[in-house]
């Protein structure tokens, strides 16, 4: 036999059932008190955290000067705030929505990044202040990711177009450290600075990652780098102003300004730095390149998230539209069929009453010989052979009226009223009553003239709750950075060409 032997069927073993937890031990009366004593200790403790956040409620202006009034509180950053205004304005959402904190005092104006926090910035702000926020679009935002070969590229190697798979590499590289210009962008050249009073000095400068710098030797030669150079600012603790009307107000060279300062001077102040570029693309590889410098890989973070945020509300939107035109369509169908069955159910109705009426018709008995000798009987007499004469009128109380043509004298228009009948029982009439007529009004003295009264008129009594007198506010100055918004206007030239 060398047939296998038959495989045995696998036995199946339950699985051994687990051993039920313990039940928990009986909390003592103590332990109850102590575990409700430190639930009301943390709930104490989150609503002092919840009482000391700060907060401020805003007025921020937008492009037309019509202001939102919102509320923001130490932990909002720029990103949510901006979402806020969108809602409460119904603009469509873009990665061109900036947020801009305005000093006039100073003549200008900073854009907040959206990691940013203003609570911090509006705490140094002074009780008097004329400082406002204003919510605008601002190409200059993202310019950096849309062409990054005009920053991120030394000015020799600068291409004015360029493919998008190169610019997605170039930027890869510069945030991922492994590019030759990697962290900071090679920004240089002449800057004019200002110096005491309204005078300009005309200087090389350098862009480090750690600050703005100045060659004591100016300009270097080719092929050799540049030294001697000295700290002017440090970017640590300084921020990016973009300078507004300086070209009037401070004399500058030109009109392409920035400054750099501490947010806790709010006056004018020797520590602020004033500087001035020639031209408009200079100013925009100099501010890209100081925000570069100052705030690093969150830039391409902060651009990330606004794409996300724009690409779900798209997604967002498209579904509603498309939800919409569902809706239109059912109902569209819905309306079809009711209206034929509508129409059939009248055409039925229509027939059916057409029938009954035919029906009757053959129903009815013909008329009888009692209603054919109703119909041969002769017309009724007419009314006027049996009408009875009219009543005799009554003479006794009701005198004949006078005929047409004697009509009494006195009821014509011209002639005057007869006198009355005399009074019964023999009286005299009553005399008539004869009065002066009254003297003129010129015949009457004048009024004699008011004394003056030497004494002043007593003071109206005052109440002790009448409120004090209320000072009006100043008049409304409008600010100049708003006149200057309303005048500014972008050439084609000041931006770069738009990506193939």
């Amino acid at each position: 036999n060398n047939t296998p032997p038959t495989p045995q069927e696998p036995t199946f073993k339950p699985p051994l059932p687990k051993k039920p937890k313990p039940p928990p031990k009986p909390m003592s009366q103590e332990e109850r008190e102590e575990r409700i004593k430190s639930e009301k200790m943390r709930e104490a403790l989150e609503k002092m955290k919840e009482a000391r956040i700060q907060k401020f409620v805003v007025k921020v202006y937008n492009k037309d000067d019509s202001s939102k009034t919102v509320v923001i509180d130490e932990r909002m950053t720029v990103r949510v705030v901006m979402k806020q205004l969108i809602e409460k304005n119904h603009y469509d959402t873009s990665s061109n929505w900036a947020l801009i904190e305005e000093l006039p005092s100073l003549f200008m104006d900073r854009m907040f990044e959206e990691h940013e926090k203003p609570c911090e910035i509006m705490t140094h702000w002074t009780r008097d202040t004329t400082n406002q926020l204003r919510f605008v679009e601002r190409k200059d935002k993202y310019a950096l990711f849309k062409n990054p070969q005009h920053y991120l590229l030394s000015q020799s190697d600068n291409q004015d177009q360029m493919q998008e798979r190169h610019k997605q590499t170039l930027l890869e590289e510069f945030f991922s450290g492994k590019g030759p210009s990697s962290g900071v962008p090679e920004v240089e050249g002449f800057l004019h600075i200002k110096s005491e009073g309204k005078s300009w000095s005309r200087k090389y400068c350098v862009l480090r990652s750690s600050g703005l710098y100045v060659s004591k030797g100016g300009e270097p030669k080719k092929g050799k780098k540049v030294s001697d150079l000295t700290c002017l600012i440090m970017f640590e603790q300084s921020l990016l102003y973009l300078g507004r009307g300086w070209k009037k107000r401070f004399k500058s060279p030109f009109d392409y300004g920035f400054a750099l300062k501490r947010p806790e001077f709010q006056i004018k102040s020797k520590h602020i730095k004033y500087l001035c570029c020639e031209d408009f693309k200079s100013l925009m590889r100099w501010t890209v390149g100081i925000r570069l410098a100052k705030y690093g890989k969150q830039l391409l973070d902060n651009y990330e998230k606004t794409n996300e945020d724009m690409k779900s509300q798209s997604v967002v939107a498209s579904h509603f539209a498309f939800r919409q035109q569902q809706m239109v369509t059912k109902s569209a169908a819905n309306k079809s069929p009711k209206s034929e069955s509508i129409q059939r159910n009248s055409s039925k109705i229509r027939v059916e009453t057409q029938q009954e009426v035919d029906e009757l018709e053959d129903e009815m008995p013909e008329p009888t010989q009692q209603t054919q000798a109703a119909e041969d009987l002769p017309p009724p007499p007419p009314m006027g052979e049996y009408d009875m004469p009219p009543p005799p009128m009554d003479t006794q109380y009701y005198p004949p009226p006078p005929p047409p043509g004697n009509k009494p004298t006195f009821m014509s228009y011209g002639d005057p009223l007869p006198p009355p009948p005399p009074p019964a029982g023999g009286m005299p009439p009553p005399p008539t009553m004869s009065m002066p007529p009254p003297p003129p009004a010129t015949s009457m003295p004048p009024p004699p003239p008011l004394k003056p009264s030497k004494k002043p008129p007593p003071p109206l009594p005052q109440k002790q709750d009448d409120p004090p007198l209320f000072q009006p506010p100043p008049p409304f100055k409008p600010s100049p950075l708003t006149c200057y918004y309303s005048n500014l206007t972008y050439s084609s030239d000041d931006f770069p060409p738009p990506p193939p």
